[in-house]
């Protein structure tokens, strides 16, 4: 390497991390930034870093954007290494790391959901092309948690963007102010009765393929025992009673436009007739629930090629002993209960359900 190139290699690393071996690097990635969510950031400090497959970093960028309207974004690019490529054809696999610290905001910086935290960056493999540019687009989100808006657990996705938002309800708020149990499906009497709702539903981008991901569902009442109901079966159809706990219950799935030439909407809500006395006396039941949406269908390794797979978790106490009221009020998305929560840990297996 002539010391004119060293210079050069030297001045690069310095600036942006990059050129940390200008004898391998022989490809282009060039990386574009798209934040998305609903909040009052306005200033954010970026930093990308771009690995190589055996996982030497070949560079870093770091940049604080300010934002001039709406939320601020970012882009860089820099080299990849196909130069190592066991096949000899010119392509071999690599890492971009992206975390976003905020650093300004009229929300508290607390109060907002970060899908790329410092301490946990957003991870896309890619594929580096001898002589070529490869163009990713990630998609941190920003989001106020206190606010009923939907939140986006799959930012890391180089596909359009999405929203999904989900609730579990076993009460609402009447006229008065005060909190009415919900009373929906028939019992064995032919009359409404308390009934449990589970809500989930997605928005994506005009381009999106939309599809929805649930488990069954699980109410465990320790040593009492566990119920186990389906979430599946045709949509809009009872499944039956599950005794002594559950009297009736139902799924509903379906797709609407929420305008005409805009996005479209998926929903997937399972009803759950709670049966008066059902409680085993003294036990404390949990319902639990696994749930996700993606812009496009998830199959094979794709389920686990990026270990930032976010889930929605439902995961809320319905009674409490030794009464046999049920007691799970109403839960959104993001409550600080963390009944309805995001999971950000890495995805483990398969959804029993997809929907459509």
């Amino acid at each position: 390497m002539s010391r004119k190139l060293l210079a050069l290699c030297s001045f690069l690393a310095i600036a942006s991390g990059a050129c940390a071996d200008a004898s391998a690097p022989d490809g282009t990635v060039s990386v574009v930034v798209v934040p998305s969510g609903r909040g009052s950031i306005s200033e954010v400090r970026y930093t990308l870093s771009v690995s190589n497959e055996s996982g030497r970093r070949l560079w870093t960028k770091s940049a604080t954007q300010m934002a001039d309207e709406g939320l601020p974004g970012f882009s860089a690019e820099g080299v990849c290494d196909a130069g190592d490529d066991q096949d000899g054809n010119g392509v071999t696999s690599g890492l971009i790391e992206l975390s976003a610290e905020i650093l300004a905001s009229s929300t508290p910086i607390e109060d907002i959901h970060n899908s790329a935290p410092v301490t946990s960056p957003m991870r896309q493999p890619f594929s580096c092309r001898r002589g070529e540019t490869t163009t990713i687009e990630m998609r941190p989100s920003f989001v106020d948690r206190a606010a009923p808006v939907y939140i986006d657990p799959y930012a890391t996705f180089p596909r359009d963007g999405f929203f999904c938002s989900a609730k579990l309800d076993c009460s609402y708020t009447a006229e008065d102010g005060g909190e009415e149990p919900i009373l929906l499906l028939l019992d064995e009497t032919g009359e409404r009765a308390r009934t449990l709702i589970v809500g989930f539903r997605c928005i994506g981008g005009a381009d999106a393929e939309l599809h929805l991901y649930m488990d069954d569902l699980e109410i465990d009442c320790g040593d009492a025992g566990r119920t186990v109901l389906t979430t599946g079966g045709p949509d809009g159809s009872l499944l039956g009673p599950a005794p002594p706990l559950v009297f009736e219950q139902a799924t509903y799935r379906g797709r609407e436009l929420v305008s005409t030439d805009g996005p479209e909407k998926l929903y997937w809500n399972v009803a759950l007739g709670i049966a008066e006395g059902g409680f085993p006396m003294d036990a404390v039941c949990t319902l639990r629930l696994r749930a996700a949406g993606s812009a496009y269908p998830l199959e094979g390794d794709l389920l686990r090629a990026n270990d930032r797979w976010g889930t929605i978790r439902f995961e809320a106490q319905l009674n409490t002993p030794p009464g046999d009221a049920l007691t799970c009020g109403r839960n959104n998305l993001g409550d600080p209960g963390g009944e309805v929560a995001v999971d950000e840990a890495p995805f483990q297996a398969p959804f029993t359900w997809v929907y459509p």
